[in-house]
Parts: C-alpha cells; sequence; structure tokens
C-alpha cells in the first residue's frame, strides 16, 4: 500500500474534531508508510483506530503497555494520550482512520468493543478493501461524503466485533489445552516460571504453546504472569504494612528496584506512590 491521508477539513490537516450533533462522523483517515523508525505520542478528541499492516509496534495507552504485529488493530480512547514506536528499521505499514459523532459510544458498545484493547483479526485482505473504499469516497468528495464514509466505518467496526465474537466462541476450547498451566501459574506465580515448564505440561512445544496461550486469553505467558504479580503487590500494598522490598520478594522479584520499574509502567506510580494514595 502507497502512504495517503484524506481529510474532511481540507483546510486542517489535524481535523480532531469531537463532534455531538451527527450520529457518525470521519474526520480522516490514510496509510501510513515509514521505512525507518516512527514515534507518535499524542492526545486527540476523537476515536483513533490503527489496524497493522506490515511491521511491528510497542503501544503504551492508559494502563496498556503491549507490541502489536499485522492483522491486529486498536482503537485508542478519545482524551487519553497514547504512544507507539515502530521496532527497529524495519518498514512500517499501518491503516487508521478517525472518527466522532454523538452515537460512536453506542456503536462501539453494540459491537461489543472496549477501545483501549488490541484485537487480532482475520482478513487482512476485507479489511484493505473496506480502507481503500473510504479512500475512494474522501477522493470523490462529493455530496455523499460523510454518509458513505460513515457507513465503511460502521463496517469496519463491525468486522472487528465479529472477529472478536468469534474469538471468544473458540476461547473456551483454546483454554481448556492450558488449564493445567494456567493453575500452576495461579499457585506459583511467585516462583520463577520459564515457558519450557509450562509447554512440557500441556505436552506443546514452546511456540504452539505461546500462540494458544495467547490466543485465549489475549496476552502472552510473560504479560499474564507478570499481570498475576502486579495483582497481588497491589493488593499486598493496600492491605498489609509490609514493606516494597518483602513485597518485591514475596512475589517473585529479589531486586526491588526492578520490581519498582515494573510496578509503575502497569500501573503510572510506584509502588510507595501507591500505597500512600490508598492509604490516604
Amino acid at each position: 500500500m502507497k502512504q495517503q491521508a484524506y481529510y474532511r477539513n481540507i483546510w486542517d490537516n489535524d481535523n480532531d474534531y469531537a463532534v455531538d450533533d451527527t450520529y457518525l462522523i470521519v474526520n480522516c483517515t490514510g496509510c501510513q508508510v515509514m521505512q525507518s523508525r516512527y514515534v507518535a505520542n499524542s492526545v486527540r478528541n476523537d476515536y483513533f483506530l490503527l489496524y497493522m499492516v506490515k511491521g511491528n509496534i510497542r503501544v503504551q495507552t492508559g494502563e496498556l503497555d503491549t507490541s502489536m504485529a499485522p492483522g491486529e488493530c486498536i482503537i485508542f480512547t478519545p482524551h487519553l494520550p497514547f504512544y507507539f514506536e515502530s521496532a527497529g528499521d524495519q518498514e512500517l505499514v499501518y491503516v487508521w482512520v478517525h472518527f466522532s459523532g454523538n452515537s460512536a459510544d453506542e456503536v462501539l458498545k453494540s459491537c461489543g468493543l472496549p477501545t483501549g484493547k488490541v484485537y487480532y483479526l482475520s482478513g487482512m485482505e476485507e479489511i484493505i478493501q473496506t480502507f481503500q473504499s473510504l479512500f475512494r469516497v474522501f477522493s470523490q468528495r462529493d455530496l455523499f461524503l460523510q454518509l458513505d464514509a460513515s457507513q465503511y466505518v460502521i463496517s469496519l467496526l463491525v468486522f472487528i466485533g465479529r472477529n472478536v465474537q468469534k474469538s471468544k466462541l473458540s476461547s473456551t476450547n483454546l483454554t481448556n489445552r492450558i488449564e493445567s498451566s494456567l493453575r500452576f501459574i495461579h499457585e506459583n506465580f511467585h516462583h520463577p516460571l520459564t515457558l519450557q515448564q509450562l509447554a512440557d505440561m500441556e505436552h506443546l512445544s514452546v511456540s504452539h504453546y505461546r500462540t494458544v496461550f495467547t490466543e485465549s486469553l489475549g496476552m502472552s505467558p510473560y504479560e499474564y504472569i507478570l499481570l498475576q504479580r502486579m495483582n497481588r503487590a497491589c493488593d499486598l500494598l493496600r492491605n498489609s504494612r509490609l514493606s516494597c522490598a518483602d513485597i518485591a520478594e514475596m512475589i517473585g522479584y529479589q531486586d526491588q528496584r526492578y520490581f519498582s520499574r515494573l510496578f509503575k509502567i502497569k500501573t503510572g506510580m510506584t509502588p510507595h506512590m501507591y500505597k500512600k494514595r490508598k492509604n490516604e
């Protein structure tokens, strides 16, 4: 795909508008193509849907801190800062659309799509075709621009929602494949755990185990283990008088500084700040 961008207001190359007098409106759309490192750090008033076509990016927004690969998409929340950067110097390609409207929330809820989450979608060709149709509508710029554009955005959201629904229906069967290792993680997350150890419990290769785990729970085994540790740390910080060093050791970290760094990445504050705020 080629780099391109289209704007509702051609006199404003930002088109960052929160609209409340129209059902759904598309502010801008396009395709980003970069051959070198790319960084985006912003906050917008409208919804921002990003779909990865090629390359990888690291994404941070709200409590989310993860990587995205081709076939994955995210809808950034209005008024919430977001940051993403490309991984290395590989070519990066993603398509995007910004939209707003007094029913944007309702449409997203109807499609079962909370913002600020990464979704894996099958059917890249269909998604790209929808975006190309959206680009064509903006190129024509006739009286039906917004009606047509809104229609294609709703089609995208419905397509994503159906993918998510199918994934949830199949996740039960996938979770059965990793039931033993999941139980083991919950009982032993405070001990060192390896992917090989967990994969052996389910009689799967490491790569297959990682794939099944991620498809089932929407996060990698490492991210899941980290989540259990940080949740336990929050619980201990709220409800005990243990020191941060003691809590770090209890959840599996001998290095308190490393624990504090991870905790801040996940919660946005240090353990000391979290404990102080909860006790106020």
